[in-house]
């Protein structure tokens, strides 16, 4: 398992892997958006992207990926990138788990969804030390974050569908946590990269 960690932690060095990531994230994008097709086609096209939160964020990282394959660096984009996948990777996972622990019940597309979602938060971490962003834009990224949740939940009720309504509560509290903490996380990540530099 170590080895495995190991060897995950150098795929930024291992570019020949990066245009297999770039289609996982791709595909998973295509899958997340069509997962989200009923939701998306009752809700008004100005608010979807804040609706189909973990397909945008997949989105952004393969083009993240492309870019940086290509050699170019976009701050802006990478900060969303970053923000958005390991939030959202963070946030699936952890309404899946709690609808697991709530019912005992886990399928395969829930597991499934669940493993993917991990992984997609784990990246952004691996990709993140190897090309750190300034924190201003770490900070757009959190407003962003701050937007979505706000739009989401209080004011326009347009947050993803939950496995279950008694859900409700913890994904709010989840959401607005996770906007927080994964600037903090990358914030930090981000003095530590520095100071390894």
């Amino acid at each position: 398992m170590v080895r495995v960690m190991r060897a995950l932690s150098t795929i930024p060095e291992r570019r020949g892997l990066w245009p297999w990531l770039f289609l996982v994230n791709f595909g998973g994008a295509l899958y997340g958006f069509e997962w989200y097709r009923q939701q998306l086609s009752v809700t008004p096209p100005h608010l979807w992207p804040l609706v189909a939160d973990s397909p945008l964020s997949a989105l952004l990282f393969s083009f993240v990926i492309l870019a940086l394959y290509y050699n170019r660096r976009l701050p802006l984009l990478e900060a969303l990138a970053y923000l958005l996948t390991f939030k959202y990777g963070l946030w699936a996972a952890a309404v899946i788990a709690a609808y697991w622990l709530s019912t005992g019940s886990l399928d395969f597309e829930n597991g499934h969804l669940l493993a993917s979602h991990l992984g997609m938060a784990a990246e952004t971490v691996i990709f993140f030390r190897y090309y750190p962003v300034p924190r201003r834009y770490l900070a757009l990224g959190l407003a962003w974050l701050l937007v979505n949740d706000l739009v989401d939940y209080p004011l326009a009720n347009v947050h993803p569908y939950l496995p279950s309504a008694d859900l409700r509560g913890f994904a709010l509290v989840a959401a607005f946590t996770l906007s927080v903490a994964s600037y903090l996380l990358f914030a930090k990540l981000r003095s530590v990269v520095g100071r390894e530099k």
